[in-house]
């Protein structure tokens, strides 16, 4: 299984997107580098929840 990178460097990602949106020169791109960062966040508090549940990525009950 493929190893999932941690909170930090989604958050690190987010914020790159989020400078480079400020020094952007065109609305579009500033408008999809902040997409960017907003999805960047989005997957840092989805692994920060995952360890939070202790990493497990199968919550189904397991007796079905």
């Amino acid at each position: 299984m493929c190893e999932m990178p941690n909170v930090e460097t989604y958050h690190e990602k987010a914020l790159e997107c989020m400078r480079a949106a400020g020094e952007a020169h065109d609305s579009g791109e500033c408008a999809e580098l902040l997409g960017l960062a907003s999805v960047y966040g989005a997957l840092a508090d989805y692994v920060d929840r995952q360890h939070e549940h202790g990493g497990d990525q199968d919550h189904r009950r397991k007796d079905s």
